[in-house]
């Protein structure tokens, strides 16, 4: 069973995505709504998107044709997603539909350099 949850951080100002169980479009698509709703709210635009704890169903290939299909909602984000390194082939879609998307993506293996890469991006953007 797949499984969600999405948080606020508050001292980062970011929307933190953590996601479990075997990845499914319906289920992605919702999860995708639901944090695009949650970014809005807290007027936050920097995702961290923990998917260390997700199985895929299909192989390498296939990923970013089902990954595009689930993110047509999400523009103007920074995501940092966390993935295990056996899922690098997998996650390794998610930037490349993510600067397809208007969005900036990259994947990262630990929480802390994820956090940094979204502090540091963000840092970055706002000074021009």
């Amino acid at each position: 069973m797949r499984t969600h949850e999405i948080s606020y951080d508050d001292a980062a100002r970011l929307v933190v995505v953590r996601v479990s169980g075997e990845w499914r479009a319906d289920a992605a698509e919702q999860q995708w709504r639901e944090t695009m709703q949650a970014c809005a709210e807290r007027g936050v635009s920097c995702i961290l998107l923990d998917v260390r704890e997700q199985s895929y169903p299909f192989d390498a290939q296939e990923a970013f044709t089902l990954f595009a299909g689930t993110v047509k909602t999400v523009q103007g984000k920074l995501v940092a997603i966390m993935c295990r390194p056996e899922h690098v082939s997998f996650i390794a879609a998610g930037p490349a539909i993510g600067d397809a998307t208007w969005n900036h993506a990259r994947f990262f293996f630990e929480e802390a350099d994820a956090r940094h890469w979204l502090e540091q991006t963000r840092s970055d953007a706002a000074d021009g």
